[in-house]
């Protein structure tokens, strides 16, 4: 069975980590560099005694316990992206706490303290039980390394259904709430249901400190005008249309006014004065004429009313707010206690 490298050649290569903080960890804790790799270790078959290992079959567990070998002799070798691809493979086999753990430690010396945060405390959920004495002391020592160095936020919405994300992806759907470790810096919450305007709160993480924030979506996100606009465009549509009729109804008026006139004057023509005299033509023609003018009236009040109701729609549509003007509660764990604080922007 292979072995995983002992504590001194994995903790010591925490680069994110500053030296004096490792140092005053490393003292608080007093861990020797003795301790025994985390390993998992052959044991009874009763499943009761191992619980992180109900449901997977022996031949699963073999699987699993040979990547792990292969994944800690890639470890030992300092080749810890290999190390992890082992470990990954491995935990489809097999969810072990001592995978996860060292899952966590090549992430580690990988730069990637976010997802070796998450790692490790899956494989605490059975504390030494799992892990081992020395290797659960060891998972404690990286915690607090990591605690340090990481920005801790607890995230809470109230508003039944309301989507959150956290700079874009999903986190849960309220109500609920939700802690994050991530890297110091600036973040972004966001809540969003229909119907209402979206929440959105850049936040300032802090390394080593919680951070609480509610996010509360409006009640509304604008009036529901869009309405009136719907009305005002599907007015304008009707408008049209009935312009195109008369516009249809006066052509063939005026059409049939130029036949009745060519069958009257066949075959010389007649001139104006002989025009006036064709008394019905001559009314069909001003009703032709007024069936003429009365589409394009239609035509340019509907298509002014078109042009509104689109433009009234475009406007009207609910916006993302990046900022809100109440002011947002904000509690942060200081060191003998705890500071409330509330920010707001106008």
């Amino acid at each position: 069975m292979g072995r995983m490298p002992r504590e001194h050649s994995f903790v010591r290569r925490l680069h994110a980590v500053p030296v004096w903080l490792f140092a005053c960890a490393v003292a608080m804790l007093a861990p020797r560099a003795s301790a025994d790799p985390a390993t998992i270790p052959k044991a009874p078959r009763d499943d009761k005694a191992r619980p992180w290992a109900k449901g997977v079959s022996e031949d699963e567990q073999e699987v699993a316990r040979s990547l792990h070998a292969e994944g800690n002799a890639e470890f030992a070798e300092l080749r810890f992206a290999q190390a992890l691809a082992k470990y990954k493979e491995a935990l489809r086999h097999w969810d072990h706490p001592a995978i996860r753990f060292n899952i966590a430690v090549s992430l580690i010396n990988l730069d990637q303290p976010v997802e070796a945060k998450d790692n490790l405390e899956r494989s605490l959920t059975y504390r030494a039980a799992a892990l081992g004495g020395d290797a659960y002391t060891q998972a404690m020592t990286i915690r607090k390394l990591l605690d340090a160095q990481l920005a801790h936020l607890q995230i809470t919405c109230s508003e039944p259904g309301a989507v959150v994300t956290l700079d874009g992806k999903y986190l849960f759907t309220a109500p609920g709430t939700m802690e994050q470790f991530l890297l110091p810096g600036e973040h972004q919450l966001a809540a969003t249901k229909s119907g209402l305007r979206t929440e959105v709160m850049t936040v300032t993480g802090v390394a080593g400190r919680l951070t609480a924030f509610d996010l509360r979506p409006a009640p509304e996100m604008r009036p529901p005008h869009w309405r009136y606009w719907k009305h005002v465009f599907g007015g304008g549509a009707v408008l049209v249309s009935v312009g195109g009729l008369s516009y249809l109804w006066s052509y063939y008026s005026f059409k049939d006014y130029d036949d009745q006139v060519a069958v009257r004057c066949a075959p010389r023509g007649c001139s104006a004065e002989e025009s006036r005299g064709f008394g019905d033509l001559n009314k069909q023609l001003a009703r032709a004429r007024t069936k003429q003018t009365v589409a394009f009236s239609l035509f340019g009040v509907g298509g002014a009313a078109i042009v509104v109701g689109v433009v009234g729609l475009i406007l009207d549509q609910p916006r993302v707010r990046p900022d809100s003007n109440r002011a947002v509660p904000a509690v942060m764990v200081v060191p003998g206690g705890a500071t409330v604080t509330l920010s707001w922007t106008f």
